[in-house]
């Protein structure tokens, strides 16, 4: 690969244009003077196009030897200007003195500045936008003779005939059932409980405080945590832990061995099992309040509803309450699951570099968030997902400009609208926030998305399936 640097370009990614949020894909940055392009050289440059997976061409360059001669006279007069040799009066050199000791300088000099131009008008010539310019190789550069070099480059993604209407998408209709309503119910009780110390041996539905060390053949002493609170129930500890802890009593010592699993690793062990101690400090039993009507007027300020009186009040409203939310989730999957349907069909390929720079984006921003975060397992294993969204943000893009769906000034402000309701804040310190330019493309970014969804959506073929509920 052959350096850049010094050839007219500002960086092998000068062709770049990526904003965020928005995949423009149309200009190209050159430095001044790399358009100065005389006529001899449009009329004989000689451009071959290759097409290659991912989004890559190679454009094969030949430019005719008149213009390489062209360019190396011009070196060599530059260099007899500039250059002082004994026995000559500056700028009086002979050429053939200039070419013999000076070839090499002459010969990078014609490449820098004839290698950009050539390229630039080659693009023009087959009306190719590149997003990014990957390796220039292969030049031949003599005098007398055409100069040859290869360009690899990346290019926007090929969307032609786009199919995203009358879509079969499925959307679940969720049931609310009284088994639900009942867990719910019993989760509501169980919130309102109040813990009891009891002289006894532990039973299931206890509540243990414990001091807790945990042992690792590479840990120079125990992991210890003191006063730590354990439901005593099979669904809420592992089952090592259940077995052990229940029919003890405070003051006993018990020892826990955990065998590892695949969905459960112990992170930094290298053993087949962790080693845990624990040290019951006191066994509560869990006083659950009485269901009654004492009980249900506790629940007030429902929205829309009024406040219950008693437990078949308080029932109804907790259906209700599942029922706008398994509304709202039925209508967050009818998306996704839109979105997939779209991204399937139209499987466009992406540039590398989008994959590249996204997914290290990504796992970067994940990382200042997650410490123990191995980016280069995450960026293998969401590769598929990161290129599924890119996807999806071209397509989204492109439906926009096929269907003249824009964000409207009265869009952001229902958004305005929307976002102070529900954060409670004065509409006019939301739209302070809106002049943040960076901001606002952000926001209008998010709201074109909402509006293409809600056009998809309209022009789709739903099918709509009965599944129980589960509000976890």
């Amino acid at each position: 690969m052959q350096s850049l640097k010094g050839w007219g370009f500002k960086s092998p990614l000068s062709h770049s244009n990526r904003s965020p949020g928005c995949l423009n894909l149309e200009e190209r940055n050159l430095e001044p003077g790399v358009n100065e392009i005389n006529q001899e050289l449009k009329a004989g440059l000689k451009v071959t196009v290759i097409e290659k997976p991912g989004c890559r061409r190679v454009l094969e360059i030949d430019v005719p030897a008149s213009e390489v001669n062209r360019e190396f006279e011009a070196a060599y007069k530059r260099l007899r200007q500039g250059l002082s040799i004994p026995g000559y009066r500056k700028g009086k050199a002979p050429l053939e003195l200039l070419k013999a000791r000076y070839s090499d300088s002459a010969t990078q000099e014609v490449k820098e500045s004839l290698v950009p131009k050539a390229y630039e008008q080659a693009l023009k010539e087959k009306n190719i936008s590149p997003i990014s310019m990957q390796e220039i190789s292969d030049i031949e550069l003599k005098p007398d003779q055409p100069l040859r070099f290869k360009v690899e480059i990346e290019v926007p993604p090929q969307i032609q005939e786009l199919n995203y209407k009358e879509l079969e998408v499925e959307k679940p209709v969720f049931l609310i059932t009284d088994k639900l309503i009942d867990k719910t119910l019993e989760e509501l009780q169980e919130s309102h409980a109040e813990d009891e110390v009891v002289e006894r041996n532990a039973r299931s539905g206890d509540v243990l405080t414990v001091d807790l060390e945990k042992v690792t053949p590479e840990a120079s002493s125990p992991e210890r945590r003191e006063n730590i609170e354990i439901s005593l129930k099979p669904d809420a500890i592992q089952k090592e832990f259940y077995e052990a802890l229940v029919g003890k009593g405070g003051g006993e010592l018990v020892e826990v061995t955990v065998a590892r699993s695949e969905d459960r690793p112990e992170k930094g062990t290298s053993e087949e099992s962790v080693e845990y101690r624990l040290k019951i400090r006191e066994v509560k039993e869990r006083k659950l309040p009485e269901l009654n009507e004492e009980f249900a007027k506790r629940f007030t300020g429902w929205t829309g509803r009024p406040d219950p009186q008693n437990i078949a009040e308080l029932k109804s409203n907790i259906e209700a309450d599942l029922d706008i939310k398994a509304r709202k989730e039925a209508e967050q999957i009818l998306r996704r699951n839109l979105i997939r349907k779209v991204v399937e069909a139209n499987p466009i390929e992406i540039p590398e570099s989008f994959v590249s720079d996204y997914t290290k984006s990504v796992s970067q921003g994940l990382k200042s968030k997650l410490t123990d975060l191995e980016e280069e397992k995450f960026q293998e294993s969401y590769r598929p997902h990161l290129i599924d969204q890119l996807r999806w943000e071209l397509l989204f893009h492109r439906i926009a400009k096929e269907e003249k769906i824009e964000v409207t000034a009265d869009d952001l402000e229902g958004w305005v609208g929307r976002y102070a309701e529900r954060f409670q804040l004065p509409k006019e310190k939301i739209r302070q926030n809106l002049s943040d330019e960076k901001e606002k493309q952000r926001i209008e970014e998010q709201l074109l998305e909402e509006k293409v969804t809600d056009f998809l959506v309209s022009k789709s073929e739903i099918r709509e399936r009965g599944l129980p509920y589960d509000a976890e």
